[in-house]
């Protein structure tokens, strides 16, 4: 295994996106080049995580769900009260099971890979950017949204549709993570509720777009700053289910958060937004 690492190291994409000897020598080493590449970098990626039959059956499963069941907060739609322009589902593992086994059957083992320790599961969420009427991402650490020390987790964004720079890909800016937590305040964007402050030109030039095939798992650090534009074309959705880790230890400010979290619903329910 070490001798087949040393080899592929220099042209790791090639295992990355798929590429084998074997299949336990490929699972091996994909899970030391993913590390690498997470500790490294802040963000990694696994092509084809997710079988296509896997891709299918989420979308079935979320085609199907009852949207009468989900409390209004956890909800949001570009335009209130019409699921076309659904745009977000929060807890999405407790409305529907299948999602809280895929979490943990297919995204668990890489999250604590990444984080070199044992994880707990935080929240499965779906999201979508509908063609025409979506808003771009603010620029923004998930960190600070989770109120823990230390701050070790990781976000994972499983692609249900090819992403790209027009339908609304995620854009990483690289070398954020070694920066700590940045300011932060409110953004007005539903579902998105925080902005990075000092958010400017340099950390635009150091962006790259993250973008994604079906099935295609891309990982990102809690510090790791992070945007994504709107969705410009005419008929293309992208779609994909987050999840997110937090690492085995970490102390959660129980009381802020739930504060936080009160704040948000009843400041969205004042504007008309839930």
């Amino acid at each position: 295994t070490l001798l087949l690492l040393g080899r592929v190291r220099e042209n790791s994409e090639l295992l990355l996106s798929g590429w084998c000897c074997s299949r336990t020598h490929t699972v091996e080493i994909m899970a030391v080049l993913l590390r690498e590449r997470f500790e490294e970098h802040g963000y990694a990626v696994a092509k084809s995580r997710l079988t296509s039959e896997q891709v299918d059956e989420a979308r079935r499963r979320l085609k199907s769900l009852d949207h009468g069941k989900i409390p209004p907060a956890q909800l949001f739609c570009d335009t209130k009260g019409d699921l076309s322009t659904l745009k977000q589902i929060q807890h999405l593992h407790r409305h529907e099971p299948w999602f809280d086994e895929l979490a943990k059957t297919m995204l668990e083992p890489l999250a604590a890979e990444l984080l070199a320790c044992p994880v707990t599961l935080q929240n499965v969420q779906f999201f979508n950017k509908n063609p025409g009427v979506s808003k771009a991402t603010p620029p923004h650490q998930d960190g600070f949204y989770f109120n823990i020390q230390p701050l070790e987790a990781v976000t994972m964004w499983v692609a249900l549709d090819d992403s790209d720079e027009h339908n609304g890909c995620v854009w990483y800016t690289q070398g954020s993570c070694s920066q700590g937590l940045r300011p932060h305040q409110a953004s007005g964007v539903l579902g998105f509720s925080q902005c990075c402050t000092d958010y400017g030109p340099e950390d635009e030039a150091k962006e790259i777009p993250m973008r994604a095939s079906p099935g295609d798992v891309i990982s990102h650090h809690a510090l790791m700053l992070h945007r994504a534009g709107a969705n410009t074309t005419a008929d293309r959705a992208r779609r994909a289910i987050g999840a997110v880790y937090y690492a085995s230890g970490v102390v959660v400010d129980e009381a802020k958060h739930k504060a936080y979290q009160e704040q948000l619903s009843k400041k969205l329910a004042s504007e008309g937004k839930i």
